[in-house]
């Protein structure tokens, strides 16, 4: 971002003329900002609230000091996140078994406040932009392209300790792409409050940032340092932001009629093929509740005892683009259109039942649906790996499937795609046949517009050559 009067600045690479008379651009409300979890102390799982007063979370956006002529009169900027919705399992027992994500809302993140600058070695005592806050805040936004991606999640895990000074990885997904860095601090407990503070460094280079081509792109560092203080107070919150799952099994709820007007195979391949992405089962990160049979929609969570989980997904799909709460997140691309959400809407005010009427009110058992792609298979040797691989890059496969973790399986080798998939909805097929069936269907990547015929077709073939040559064509 570019200001007169007070010398040139950029954000992220991009430059825009300050406009101090503009009228203000229409914007979402930024959401909510904390959250609650639990903390696993001496085997008993606690309940803990984020005190947001205490906390914060910083982002410093650095000039790059061998830059050009025009890069000498920039500044640094220190970015903060006013709206975070915080989700964590924490254990201090084993503290590698803990995880904490932060949803960070995009249209929450403001500008260089001179206290938030002070926090930086970089930027302390330099109040250069003083006066042009907003201007920057605007531009981080737009650079960010907040209304195509209006969230970043952070997510830690596999911490070192969670009393002392320690180590923990954390994922960062951000213009639609994820990267990892390591996050450097400490875990200081205070009678039962507990603060953890650490430092890190953020690879732009892996988010396009900054962005090539754009007006002063040569000016930024692509590394941006994280600076995060986390304080946890005992005590659950008592109103605004969401809790994680927390895991199901609080109470299930028995299908009370034989069938109804609509059955699960009528919503199954709108909430499973929409949800069970995340809410796999094993489940991924801290989702925690499985959402991949009907089973599984007939039980609710410890937070929310009395409201079946297919209640909480209607409920879910229907918010607002920008509530934080809204499922599937804007992020992944997965937007459950409205006649989607009128089938389930008539599921659900049905009572959810498993089975549909037959005209004689008897149940009707649905046929197992055959999604395979009716292609012809290839002839031996047709088919190199390489072409695959092609596509895995082409479509940013492996920035989420570069390491195996709990329901999302590993792209780099031939044997990974051919292990057995674990997508409920896509039962029985191995995973190259459920990558090709879920860039048909626009559920994967996501991010990213529809997937060309070819390449999914291709990945499908692959498969099927794979299984059928003895050779597997290499």
């Amino acid at each position: 971002m570019r200001h007169l009067g007070a010398g040139w600045s950029v954000v992220l690479g991009l430059a825009v003329g300050a406009c101090g008379g503009c009228p203000p651009k229409p914007e979402p409300e930024p959401g909510p900002n904390g959250g609650q979890g639990t903390i696993k102390i001496g085997g008993t799982d606690k309940a803990y609230t984020v005190a947001t007063d205490e906390s914060s979370l910083l982002i410093l956006v650095k000039k790059l000091p061998s830059g050009g002529t025009l890069c000498g009169s920039m500044h640094d900027h220190a970015i903060r996140s006013t709206s975070t919705r915080f989700a964590f399992a924490l254990n201090k027992d084993t503290a590698a078994a803990s995880t904490l994500e932060a949803t960070v809302f995009a249209f929450g993140l403001e500008a260089d406040h001179q206290e938030d600058r002070d926090q930086f070695d970089r930027t302390r005592g330099d109040t250069g932009t003083a006066g042009f806050e907003s201007d920057i805040q605007d531009s981080t936004r737009d650079h960010l392209k907040a209304e195509q991606f209006p969230e970043i999640v952070f997510r830690v895990h596999d911490l070192t300790t969670l009393d002392g000074s320690g180590t923990a990885p954390v994922d960062v997904r951000l213009k639609g792409t994820e990267s990892t860095f390591t996050l450097t601090g400490t875990a200081v407990w205070a009678g039962e409050k507990l603060t953890i503070e650490g430092t890190g460094s953020i690879d732009g280079t892996r988010h396009s940032i900054p962005e090539q081509g754009e007006n002063f792109s040569e000016c930024v560092e692509p590394s941006m340092d994280l600076k995060m203080k986390l304080v946890f107070a005992p005590g659950a919150s008592d109103g605004g932001v969401e809790a994680p799952d927390a895991g199901p099994g609080a109470r299930v709820f028995p299908d009370d009629a034989p069938c109804g007007p609509t059955g699960f195979s009528d919503v199954e391949p709108i909430l499973v093929r929409s949800c069970a992405g995340c809410h796999s089962d094993p489940s991924i990160g801290l989702v925690g509740t499985p959402l991949t049979t009907f089973t599984q929609f007939r039980t609710s969570t410890r937070l929310e005892p009395e409201t079946p989980l297919y209640a909480q997904a209607l409920e879910r799909i229907t918010l607002d683009v920008f509530d934080a709460r809204v499922m599937p997140p804007p992020a992944d691309g997965l937007a459950i259109t409205p006649a989607e959400v009128a089938v389930v809407r008539a599921w659900v005010d049905s009572g959810a039942h498993e089975f549909k009427c037959d005209g004689m009110g008897q149940p009707i058992t649905p046929p197992d649906v055959n999604l395979a792609l009716t292609l012809t298979p290839p002839a031996c040797g047709t088919l190199a790996f390489t072409q695959v691989q092609a596509v895995i890059n082409a479509h940013g496969c492996l920035g989420c499937h570069m390491t195996a973790q709990a329901g999302r399986p590993r792209l780099t080798e031939i044997a990974d795609g051919m292990a057995p998939g674990t997508h409920n909805y896509y039962r029985p097929f191995n995973v190259w046949e459920i990558s090709a069936l879920r860039m048909k269907d626009g559920t994967m990547p996501p991010y990213q517009a529809t997937v060309p015929q070819a390449d999914y077709e291709l990945l499908w073939q692959f498969a099927q050559q794979q299984k059928t040559c003895a050779d597997g064509g290499m």
